[in-house]
C-alpha cells in the first residue's frame, strides 16, 4: 500500500533550485542518497532498485521516476527534475509495472509532472521562499508505539450502556484515550466519581472511579472473534467504560461522541495523569510550528490523541504514535488497525472507514490535539489562565478620545470559549509601549460587562461593544501594541490578564501612536490564502461524484495554511443547496498553486433535483465561514439512475492461488493471504449504461456458504471515485484490509459501487482468499532479543529494541523477519 504519496503537493514537494533541469535516473538515486541516504539504502535485503516507470511532462520531460525495491519490497517515487525535492513518496511492499500502475497513483503522478512543469515555466528561481523543509532533517523516524488495533463494537463496548437491547458504542474518543492508556500501563486505578446525564440515551450515568483495578496484563492487542477470553474482555470492555465516562461520553447506537476539550480535564481528573496535560488547536500555529511541537511530544513524551472533523459531517478522535522520518505521521485510527498508516497532516484521509468514522471524506477539519499525555512527572502544574478564541481579525478605530473595537474578517466574528468548563470574566485591552516609548504595561477594562460564558459559547462586538476611553488612560507620546485580552474573575487569586487566542493569519492587537492630543491607529490585516478560480471539472449529476480545480495565491510573507469547500447557490432563490468536501492547502509565501480533488456534494435543502438546476459556483472558506461566490454558473441534471456496470475478468489477488474444496462442495481457486493488512485487488470495469461518478469498491465479505438469501455482511470496503466512460474498460486498483482475519477460515471480494446511500455489487464470481499461517511461517521468525538494527521495509532504521515493535514485518541482517 502507497502509505504517502504528495506531502501537501506542490507547497511541499517543490523546491527552489538556481538551475532547474531534468536528470537521469541515476542522478536521481544520487540526490535520493544525498538528501536521505536512510530511504536510499537500497532494500537492506540486499535487492538492487530498478527503474519500473517514467512519467513525462506534457512537453516529453521526464518528470517522476519509480523505483522498485527488490521483487514485492515497495517501490520509491522520485523526482526526475532537480526543481522538486528528491523523494516524492513510497510503497512498503508490492512493486510497479510499467504500463499497469493504479489510476489513483497515475494521477498523483500526472499531478507531480503538472507541477514540476509549471515550477519550470514560471521561474521559480533559489530566491524563492519556500516552506522551512531544512528542520525536518532533524526529525528522526520514530517506529510507532501504540501496539494495540481496538475498535468500538464487541468486546471493547460490553460495559456500555444499553438502548433496549441494543448496545451503544465505545465512541471514536474512549477508544483513542484507551490504547494511549494501554501504552502506559497507567494508572492502577483511577481517582474519584462523576455523575451526568446521556442526552442521547436519556440517562444519568455515574461511576466510581476508584472502586476497581485496571487489569492491564489480561488486556490483549488484538481481539479476534473467538479468540479471546472472557476476562480479556472484561478488562478491555472497563478501560473503555473508564474512557467513555471521564469525557462524559454522550452514547449512542449509532455512534458515541464527546467533546475533545474534555480529555485533558478527564485525564488529568478522574485517571491521574500529569497535570500539564495540554488540549491545542492547530488553528492558533503555522504548520511548521505545528508539526515541530508534534514532533517533539513524540520523541520526548509518547503517543498524542489528535482529532479532526469533516465538512461532510462526522469527526473522529485517533492516536498519533510515530514519524518515517519524511514528514510523514504515523496513525492509529481505531478500527481494529484498518488503514492505519503513515500520513500528511493535510491530507487525513483513511482509505476505509470504520465505527464512527462518519459519512467519508477525511479528517482535514478542525484538527486539534492533546500534548504531554504520561504519568505524573513530578512537575507542578503550569499556571494557564482560562482564556477566550477570537475568530476574526482585530481591529480598532477612534473617535475623539474614545478607541472603540471590533473584529473582522470572518463570517460571525465573536470571542468564544473553548475549555472545557464555565469561564467567569471581564473584556480588556493590554497597552504595552513598544521602542523608545518607555513606560510601564497598562490594563484597561473595554467594558462594564462581566461575563460567564459556557464552553462552545462566546459573545460578539455588538453584544460587548468594547471601547476605551484614552483620556483617562496615563499614556505618554510614543508607540503602543494594544492587544485584546481577557481576565478571569472570582478565582480567588490575581487577576491575569490574558491575552485572547486567535487563528493563525489573523491579528489579537492594533498598533496605537499618541502625538500630543492626538492619536492614530494602524491595524494589522489579516493574512489569508486568496482564491484565484474555482471550476468543476465534470459535468454534475444529482447524487454523484464531482471533480473540481482550484487555484490559490499565498500573497503574504509567512506559510499559510487554508481549506475550501465547494458550494452551489440556487441561481433563482439564492439558497445554499450542496456543499462538498473541503481541501486543505499549505502555501509558502509569494506562491500558487493548482489544486485538483473529488468530492460528494450533500444536500443541505430539503429537496431533489428532478429537472435540469442551475447554480452559482462558489467556495467556503472553513477558517472564517466567509463564501467567495463566483459569477460562473453551472447545470446540475438530475440523478441518471443506477447505472449497468461489469466486471471484466476475475479479481485478483496479491498471493497464490490453488484449487480447493470449499464448504459448500465446490470447487474454487483459493487465494493465500499472507497480510490481512494488505490485500491487493486488481480487476477491470466496463460501464455498459448510463452514467457513473462513483466510488467504485471492493467488498470484503464472510460468505455463509448455507445462506440462500444471496446476502453478505461487509466486512470492509476501500476504492476510489471513478468518472467512467460508456463501452471503455477501466482497471481497478485498491488495497483492503481487515486486521480481524482468522487463519484457515475463508472470505470473499466482491466488485461494486455505492450509489446513494446502498451498496450495489456486480454481477460476478466472488474471489475467494483465506489467511495463510503457513505462508507467513515462511519468514525467518526472531525471538526477543536485540541482536541487529532493524529496519522496516523502506529501509528506516527502527533502532535495536525489538521488543517496543508492533506486529508485523522488519529486515535484520539483511533477512526479512516477522514479529506477532
Amino acid at each position: 500500500m502507497l502509505r504517502q504519496i504528495l506531502s501537501g503537493l506542490a507547497a511541499v514537494t517543490l523546491m527552489a533550485t538556481a538551475y532547474a533541469k531534468p536528470i537521469t535516473p541515476d542522478e536521481a538515486l544520487s540526490r535520493l542518497k544525498s538528501a536521505n541516504p536512510k530511504m536510499a539504502v537500497p532494500a537492506r535485503s540486499g535487492k538492487a532498485q530498478k527503474l519500473a516507470h517514467t512519467t513525462l511532462t506534457e512537453k516529453g520531460n521526464p518528470a517522476v521516476y519509480i523505483f522498485n525495491q527488490g521483487e514485492n519490497e515497495g517501490y520509491l517515487v522520485l523526482s526526475a527534475d532537480d526543481i522538486a525535492y528528491p523523494l516524492l513518496g513510497y510503497a512498503d511492499n508490492g512493486h510497479a509495472v510499467e504500463g499497469n500502475l493504479p489510476p489513483q497513483l497515475e494521477w498523483w503522478l500526472s499531478e507531480y509532472a503538472r507541477q514540476i512543469e509549471y515550477a519550470n515555466e514560471h521561474g521559480i528561481s533559489a530566491e524563492t521562499p519556500k516552506i522551512n523543509i531544512d528542520r525536518r532533517s532533524t526529525m528522526t523516524a520514530i517506529a510507532p508505539m501504540i501496539k494495540t488495533k481496538w475498535d468500538q463494537v464487541e468486546p471493547y463496548y460490553n460495559q456500555c450502556p444499553m438502548v433496549g437491547t441494543n448496545r451503544t458504542y465505545t465512541g471514536c474518543v474512549a477508544t483513542a484515550m484507551a490504547q494511549v492508556l494501554k501504552y502506559w500501563n497507567y494508572p492502577e486505578v483511577g481517582t474519584g466519581s462523576i455523575s451526568y446525564e446521556c442526552e442521547d440515551i436519556s440517562k444519568r450515568l455515574s461511576m466510581n472511579f476508584a472502586l476497581r483495578k485496571f487489569d492491564w496484563e489480561n488486556m490483549s492487542d488484538t481481539y479476534v472473534p473467538g479468540q479471546y477470553t472472557e476476562t480479556e474482555a472484561d478488562a478491555v470492555a472497563y478501560l473503555m467504560k473508564a474512557c467513555g465516562y471521564a469525557v462524559k461520553m454522550n452514547y449512542n447506537t449509532e455512534s458515541s461522541g464527546a467533546l475533545a476539550m474534555n480529555i485533558a480535564s478527564g485525564l488529568k481528573k478522574y485517571l491521574g495523569y500529569d497535570q500539564n496535560i495540554l488540549y491545542d488547536l492547530r488553528m492558533y500555529h503555522s504548520t511548521s510550528e505545528w508539526e515541530q511541537m508534534i514532533y517533539d511530544n513524540l520523541k520526548t513524551v509518547g503517543p498524542i490523541l489528535y482529532g479532526g472533523g469533516s465538512m461532510l459531517g462526522g469527526g473522529h478522535s485517533f492516536v498519533l504514535d510515530g514519524y518515517d522520518g519524511n514528514g510523514m505521521f504515523h496513525f492509529n485510527w481505531g478500527w481494529s488497525g484498518m488503514s492505519d498508516g503513515y500520513f500528511s497532516l493535510d491530507a487525513l484521509n483513511p482509505g476505509s472507514l470504520g465505527a464512527g468514522g462518519g459519512s467519508g471524506g477525511g479528517y482535514n477539519f478542525t484538527q486539534d490535539a492533546v500534548f504531554g499525555i504520561q504519568p505524573p512527572t513530578g512537575k507542578p502544574a503550569e499556571v494557564r489562565p482560562l482564556g477566550m478564541t477570537q475568530y476574526g481579525t482585530l481591529t480598532a478605530a477612534i473617535e475623539g478620545n474614545v478607541m472603540s473595537f471590533n473584529l473582522e474578517g470572518e463570517g460571525q466574528p465573536m470571542w468564544v470559549n473553548y475549555n472545557p468548563s464555565t469561564i467567569k470574566l471581564k473584556f480588556g485591552a493590554i497597552f504595552e509601549p513598544q521602542g523608545n516609548t518607555g513606560g510601564e504595561t497598562i490594563y484597561k477594562d473595554v467594558s462594564t460587562m462581566k461575563l460567564s460564558v459556557q464552553p462552545g459559547y462566546g459573545t460578539n462586538p455588538e453584544r460587548l461593544k468594547p471601547a476605551v476611553d484614552l483620556s483617562d488612560t496615563p499614556l505618554k507620546d510614543g508607540t503602543y501594541k494594544v492587544t485584546f485580552a481577557s481576565v478571569e474573575i472570582e478565582t480567588g487569586g490575581d487577576d491575569i490578564w490574558t491575552p485572547v487566542m486567535q487563528s493563525y493569519g489573523n491579528s489579537n492587537y492594533v498598533v496605537l501612536k499618541k502625538e500630543g492630543d492626538k492619536y492614530t491607529v494602524d491595524n494589522i490585516p489579516a493574512e489569508m490564502l486568496q482564491l484565484v478560480d474555482g471550476k468543476f471539472l465534470t459535468e454534475l449529476y444529482f447524487g454523484c461524484m464531482a471533480k473540481l480545480e482550484i487555484e490559490v495565491a499565498n500573497d503574504s510573507d509567512i506559510e499559510l495554511t487554508k481549506g475550501f469547500a465547494p458550494v452551489l447557490i440556487n441561481v433563482e432563490n439564492g439558497a445554499i443547496y450542496f456543499i462538498g468536501e473541503s481541501i486543505y492547502i499549505t502555501l509558502p509565501p509569494k506562491t500558487s498553486e493548482k489544486r485538483e480533488w473529488t468530492t460528494p456534494l450533500n444536500l443541505v435543502q430539503q429537496a431533489t433535483i428532478s429537472t435540469d438546476t442551475e447554480f452559482y459556483i462558489a467556495f467556503l472558506d472553513e477558517g472564517t465561514s466567509n463564501f467567495f461566490v463566483s459569477e460562473d454558473k453551472i447545470v446540475m441534471h438530475p440523478n441518471p439512475g443506477i447505472p449497468t456496470l461489469s466486471q471484466i475478468g476475475a479479481v485478483r489477488l496479491n498471493g497464490e492461488n490453488k484449487s480447493e474444496n470449499l464448504p459448500n462442495g465446490t470447487t474454487a481457486m483459493v487465494y493465500h493471504i499472507t497480510d490481512p493488512n494488505n490485500i491487493e485487488v486488481s480487476t477491470f470495469v466496463r460501464l455498459d449504461q448510463g452514467i457513473f461518478n462513483y466510488n467504485c469498491l471492493a467488498f470484503l465479505v464472510k460468505p455463509d456458504f448455507e445462506s440462500t438469501s444471496g446476502q453478505v455482511e461487509i466486512l470492509s470496503m476501500a476504492g476510489s471515485p471513478m468518472f467512467l466512460q460508456k463501452d471503455f474498460r477501466t482497471r481497478f486498483d485498491t488495497t483492503v484490509s481487515y486486521p480481524l482475519m482468522v487463519p484457515g477460515e475463508y472470505y470473499a471480494i466482491m466488485m461494486g459501487y455505492q450509489w446513494g446511500s446502498n451498496y450495489v455489487s456486480l454481477k460476478a464470481q466472488p474471489t475467494y482468499f483465506r489467511l495463510s499461517s503457513s505462508d507467513i511461517n515462511e519468514l525467518e521468525e526472531t525471538e526477543s532479543d536485540n541482536s541487529g538494527e532493524i529496519y522496516n521495509l523502506q529501509g528506516i532504521s527502527l533502532g535495536y529494541d525489538f521488543d517496543s515493535l508492533p506486529a508485523g514485518l522488519y529486515i535484520r541482517n539483511g533477512k526479512k523477519i516477522i514479529k506477532k
